[in-house]
């Protein structure tokens, strides 16, 4: 049970419309536990259905939940290249929209595929692992460069407190024989767009559970209770 709580509001930034975005300066204490391929199908739409219920707002509107793209535009992360892990060596990149069928075309070794391919469950019913997108990829907000301490600080949080992204990613694991399957999360000062609840080999992998962050698309205005930060940015008190 997620209940709601009193939270302090923050400037996040603007959309890609130019629709200025707030969000909760940390994530609910509540954690949401998700587990298995239900997790990988319907973890968004649980994550922005109850964001919605518990934090709109009729004068400032709809509330949902915080996303791998949210995070990505505010901190200025361009590289969303999928991430393969390959059964030797280091981790390499694909081009973003790269399938796990794309093999022979340069874009994906076909020792790794020939790895990962016998172990091919799917999360979605009739639809087959090379037509999954590698779209896992993950970044430390370390690595950002040119970002002031303001905005590092509204995606981390005052005390880091992870929370979960309401966006998916599948994950290569060439060396663990498998696909991974789940929501996006930011842990540990990383920004990671996959949590692998759910793998092709069949295992389900069950997460403790990570909180929530609300985000809105204002209407208008800032709401009328504004204070600032102290690092060039505001704070809203709802």
């Amino acid at each position: 049970t997620i209940t709601r709580e009193s939270l302090t509001w923050i400037v996040l930034g603007l959309d890609k419309n130019g629709t200025l975005l707030i969000t909760t300066k940390e994530p609910t204490t509540a954690n949401l536990i998700l587990r298995g391929k239900e997790a990988y199908i319907n973890g968004p739409t649980i994550m922005n259905t109850v964001c919605k219920e518990l934090y709109s707002n009729e004068t400032y509107g709809n509330a949902r939940s915080i996303n791998i793209d949210d995070v990505n535009l505010a901190l200025e992360w361009t590289d969303t290249r999928g991430m393969v892990i390959p059964v030797s060596g280091a981790p390499y990149k694909v081009n973003a929209g790269t399938k796990f069928g794309d093999v022979g075309t340069g874009k994906m070794a076909q020792a790794d595929w020939d790895a990962i391919k016998d172990n091919n469950q799917t999360p979605e019913e009739g639809k087959a692992l090379t037509n999954y997108e590698i779209g896992r990829y993950y970044y430390s907000v370390s690595e950002v460069a040119n970002i002031n301490n303001t905005r590092r600080g509204a995606i981390l949080g005052s005390h880091n407190t992870p929370y979960w992204l309401a966006s998916r990613g599948v994950n290569a694991f060439a060396l663990g024989r498998c696909a991974g399957f789940g929501p996006g999360f930011v842990n540990s000062g990383c920004v990671d767009s996959c949590c692998g609840v759910f793998r092709s080999d069949r295992i389900t992998e069950n997460h403790n559970g990570l909180g929530l962050r609300p985000v809105v698309s204002l209407k208008s205005a800032l709401p009328e209770k504004v204070v600032s930060s102290g690092g060039g940015g505001s704070e809203v008190v709802k």
